[in-house]
């Protein structure tokens, strides 16, 4: 053992010597120079970790590259050149992702920051609206394909419920059977109510509950729950299943998974009318 660590230190020590000869410095002779081997060691190691999470994130960076261009961006007398070097960086990989023409994207970026209005068919207004519209599918796209099956599990679950005994549908497709009868008023659409409830998804996992009664405006909740409370009364407990269009659709929330099917048990404890 003794004997193949002594090799070891020999190839080391070799290979240290070498290496001396062909790299920059990196010793530490005076403050400044220990300031710049504390920088470069610190700095390293934080770039080790940052491009190692990268790739753990599925977005490799190649060290040497990255060097050679860190390298380069130290030369502080082409700072505009790098800012937009850096800039670019930013959303290079986006407008790689959406297959974007880099000329014609260019060229109107260019236009635009130079305000070139003639160069440019398409106006602020135009170009927000467009963004949102093209955002907004591409975010149902990407919703769609990582949480579509919960459409289809969801109707099967509510299928499956409206052939229970008892089970009743409301005008929009909210599907409720009575546990308690009530017998006091019926809230309008600008009332106040106050319930307890217990609402789960269809796996059977809560994940939201209030079992000592909160109050909330009828029309400032989801549109299942909004449907249900006026079909009952006060002291009426119902379970209802409410289909994710009108429940929190393809958005979800940040419990609930976008095209859920919601289940819920909820008992109507008053009724508040809206002040006339």
């Amino acid at each position: 053992m003794k004997k193949t660590i002594a090799i070891i230190g020999s190839i080391l020590l070799i290979f240290g010597s070498i290496s001396c000869k062909k790299t920059a410095d990196t010793s530490a002779a005076s403050e400044k120079d220990s300031l710049a081997v504390a920088m470069g060691v610190l700095y390293g190691q934080e770039f080790a970790n940052m491009l190692e999470m990268s790739r753990l994130q599925g977005q490799p960076i190649d060290s040497i590259a990255f060097l050679e261009g860190l390298k380069d961006g130290m030369d502080t007398t082409r700072f505009s050149y790098f800012a937009g070097a850096i800039t670019a960086s930013n959303f290079a990989r986006q407008i790689a992702k959406d297959s974007i023409n880099v000329d014609k994207f260019y060229a109107v970026l260019r236009a635009s920051m130079l305000k070139d209005s003639t160069s440019i068919s398409m106006n602020t207004a135009d170009a927000q609206a467009f963004m949102q519209r093209y955002q907004t599918k591409k975010q149902r796209e990407e919703n769609m394909k990582q949480f579509g099956k919960n459409i289809e599990a969801g109707k099967t679950y509510l299928d499956n419920f409206k052939k229970e005994e008892g089970v009743q549908l409301t005008a929009s497709g909210v599907a409720y059977k009575t546990l308690q009868e009530g017998t006091g008023a019926t809230p309008a659409l600008t009332d106040t109510v106050r319930v307890r409830y217990v609402g789960t998804l269809i796996d059977g996992k809560e994940f939201d509950k209030n079992e000592t009664g909160i109050e909330f405006p009828v029309n400032g909740v989801i549109k299942g729950w909004t449907e249900m409370l006026q079909q009952m009364k006060v002291g009426q407990k119902v379970h209802f299943v409410i289909p994710q269009e009108l429940a929190y659709g393809e958005g979800g929330n940040y419990t609930i998974e976008p095209f859920s099917t919601l289940v819920f048990e909820m008992e109507l404890l008053g009724v508040k009318p809206a002040k006339q």
